[in-house]
């Protein structure tokens, strides 16, 4: 996937506001109007249409089911691939009660079953939106709302192996907005829940054999699993891929 530093921008979650209602293309009979819910790219709040709404990409969901299991939580997040304009790349929202992730299908490779660290930089930045509940309250700032967010993706792509240099790599100095802290601390952010991660693997220790609980799926050319272990007397999910000579190994 080829995502320009424009783009990136766009990964955001969707904050309480009273704006103007996002226009949404029916689904299933009923139109999607996520009425106080609104997302900031950029230096505008303004979103363009959000259309095509349908159903995610197999490697999407798998992704998603990954994030919810490493940190224990139920898996009650929707998710929906749309078509979205001015290079909004996915975003956080509730509706009826029901949380949703939108991710805008153009700008992910979810195919073949295939992803890349980029994307799953992404999800866990929009699922960092939803553990806090950031959709529902502002009890901070929407800059602090932001870095939490970057935070979890940076806690949940060390969970999953992923390096420092590729939880990071997104992130550049780009300036900060009304809505959005600028590239450098954000990259910090990341890089303090990566941190974070390799703390906490450090102070377990795996003491029962592996099992696999997922599907393959490709990481940038990578064979990947998740995988069930002990660790002390609590059973934790890892990831676990293949070397280049078929091996399964831990990430990290």
């Amino acid at each position: 996937m080829t995502t320009t530093r424009r783009r990136f921008l766009a990964g955001c979650g969707c904050m309480a506001a009273s704006h103007a209602l996002l226009p949404y293309e029916a689904l299933a009979g009923e139109a999607m109007t996520f009425e106080n819910k609104i997302c900031a790219f950029g230096g505008s709040r303004a979103m363009g249409r959000v259309t095509n709404l349908g159903k995610p990409a197999p490697e999407a969901v798998k992704m998603l089911r990954w994030m919810t299991d490493i940190v224990g939580i139920r898996q009650n997040i929707k998710l929906l691939a749309a078509d979205i304009e001015r290079y909004v790349v996915a975003f956080a929202t509730i509706k009826n009660r029901q949380r949703y992730i939108v991710y805008n299908r153009a700008d992910f490779d979810w195919k073949d079953g295939r992803t890349s660290w980029a994307a799953v930089a992404t999800m866990g930045h929009e699922v960092g939106h939803h553990v806090p509940s950031h959709v529902m309250t502002q009890e901070s700032s929407e800059h602090e709302e932001e870095l939490e967010a970057d935070r979890f993706s940076g806690f949940i792509m060390s969970k999953l192996g992923a390096t420092l240099e590729q939880a990071t790599k997104k992130f550049w100095d780009w300036p900060a907005t009304e809505w959005h802290p600028g590239g450098l601390r954000r990259k910090q952010a990341v890089a303090d829940g990566w941190h974070h991660g390799e703390k906490m693997k450090l102070a377990q220790s795996a003491q029962c054999s592996p099992g696999f609980t997922g599907d393959e799926i490709n990481i940038d050319g990578t064979i990947c699993r998740m995988t069930r272990v002990c660790e002390g007397r609590q059973a934790v999910s890892r990831l676990a891929c293949k070397d280049y000579e078929g091996i399964w190994r831990w990430k990290r």
